[in-house]
């Protein structure tokens, strides 16, 4: 004599939030056909309560007991608004927003990155004296940075990521081209 059991199920409701006596419905809620789900936008530090349930056809399974997760801190996120322009044929001054941070943790710089379009060398510069390194530290407490030597009518890539204790975060990505010698 044998039993067969058959799961019928559709996927997954994954509830969450920082509220754990909050009613269900004003929980966040991501719904996923897989076994595992990614949660994005979480706040370094803080502690969220979880609920899982499965849903058919038919409706919705039970919800399970929530259990608390504490996110840790990892590496920041993006700067935000980083955006450039071309200020003579051989500058570009960028500017950006620090990226939001949990409660303790510090930016300790920023690392600049910046070449010409089609290239994966180091951009072309001008004037080796003034000439900045493909990869540039900028210290915390700015939020802006001229890029300067470049050529002339040239597009360059430009990514800028922060860096804390625990590491770089992911870079933004600007597209900018230098003004030409008759601008």
């Amino acid at each position: 004599m044998g039993l067969d059991c058959v799961w019928n199920f559709e996927g997954y409701n994954l509830y969450y939030s920082m509220q754990l006596r909050a009613q269900l419905d004003r929980w966040e809620v991501v719904k996923t056909t897989q076994s595992h789900a990614t949660l994005r936008g979480l706040r370094y530090g803080a502690t969220y309560f979880l609920k899982v349930n499965a849903f058919n056809s038919a409706g919705d399974g039970p919800v399970s007991e929530a259990f608390p997760i504490i996110v840790t801190p990892g590496v920041p996120p993006q700067p935000v608004n980083f955006r450039g322009v071309s200020i003579s044929p051989t500058a570009i001054q960028l500017v950006w927003s620090p990226p939001e941070l949990s409660h303790g943790m510090n930016i300790l710089d920023y690392h600049l990155r910046c070449r010409s379009a089609g290239s994966t060398r180091p951009a072309p510069f001008q004037n080796a004296a003034v000439t900045p390194p493909l990869s540039i530290s900028i210290p915390a407490k700015h939020t802006g940075y001229v890029v300067e030597g470049l050529q002339p009518d040239t597009l360059y890539h430009i990514s800028l990521a922060a860096r804390t204790k625990h590491g770089s975060g992911v870079a933004t990505h600007v597209e900018i081209r230098t003004l030409s010698n008759g601008e």
